[in-house]
């Protein structure tokens, strides 16, 4: 039946009896703002502190909730929302600040106690964040979805281990789960990239490349030995061992070494003088970029 046909008939004398149930928290349909998502997690605590004072709305709140829950989301695995996980959390964590307020205790990270339940395990706020931060700086490490490079793939391996960084001072269970995380997006990664690989394919070739890239205007990683002996040299640091990491970044400068001399000799015919160092320079940036990725510690940033 067309809706514009329907006549609707009100009959005074029946008493109005509310027959909808009451809406449960859980219920409220929340338009996402740009407001709702911060730069940084614990930014989140001073928000859901004034919804402890009552200074908020509690469609502010669920909004928030959601934006704390995009940012897990963006640091553990961009294909979920963490949003459902930390709603009751969330409502606990908020009687548990007002229960601080009352008692005249602040509302810091280490004092809250309140549990976060994330892919199975129990964190407090405090926990979260670091996870949260961790897991943004591994996922940026991985990167997004661009022709892998060589590099990438040393990050790649770099990022298997890096959550058990002594200087992070992270839970075994912590590490483990930004471990996981890191796994499952260098997959998506390698995924993403075999579409690339099929692109730079069928285009005409740079014969200057083969045997170490393959494409014409996109350039994509192809020598299956580097790829493989970089990751295998990044995935097997001991984080707790210099001697470890400085051999992984010797084995991957003698992976390259016969690339870079390849584009040395090119150079040579254009630019002499400069094509002398090349190969060293290489080596050196190549040192420099590890260095840069792996000293860089997240929870000393904010």
């Amino acid at each position: 039946m067309r809706v514009d046909t329907i006549v609707l008939h009100v009959d005074e004398n029946i008493p109005l009896t509310p027959t909808a149930s009451k809406h449960k928290k859980e219920d409220c349909v929340v338009v996402l703002k740009e407001k709702y998502f911060l730069d940084n997690i614990d930014q989140y605590l001073g928000i859901f502190e004034q919804y402890a004072k009552g200074e908020m709305s509690t469609y502010d709140f669920h909004g928030y909730i959601a934006g704390a829950g995009k940012a897990v989301s963006w640091a553990l695995d961009r294909s979920l929302t963490y949003g459902v996980s930390l709603f009751n959390a969330a409502y606990s964590l908020a009687d548990e600040m007002k229960e601080n307020i009352k008692n005249g205790v602040a509302n810091t990270l280490d004092n809250l106690k309140t549990k976060f339940r994330i892919e199975g395990k129990d964190f407090t706020y405090k926990r979260l964040s670091e996870i949260q931060k961790t897991g943004n700086y591994i996922q940026t490490m991985i990167g997004g979805n661009s022709p892998c490079g060589y590099e990438d793939y040393m990050r790649m391996g770099m990022a298997r281990v890096y959550a058990y960084k002594p200087e992070l001072k992270l839970t075994e269970t912590q590490a483990e789960l930004l471990s996981t995380a890191a796994e499952r997006r260098i997959n998506q990664r390698l995924e993403e990239n075999r579409k690339w690989m099929n692109i730079a394919a069928l285009e005409e070739q740079n014969s200057r490349w083969k045997g170490y890239y393959i494409g014409g205007s996109v350039a994509v990683a192809s020598n299956a030995h580097i790829i493989s002996e970089t990751m295998k040299a990044f995935s097997e640091m001991d984080p707790f061992d210099n001697n470890s990491i400085e051999k992984a970044v010797l084995r991957y400068q003698e992976l390259l070494k016969p690339w870079n001399e390849r584009c040395a000799k090119y150079i040579a015919t254009q630019l002499p003088g400069y094509a002398r160092g090349y190969v060293q320079e290489k080596a050196i940036d190549s040192r420099k970029a590890f260095y840069s990725y792996w000293n860089y510690n997240p929870l000393s940033a904010f």
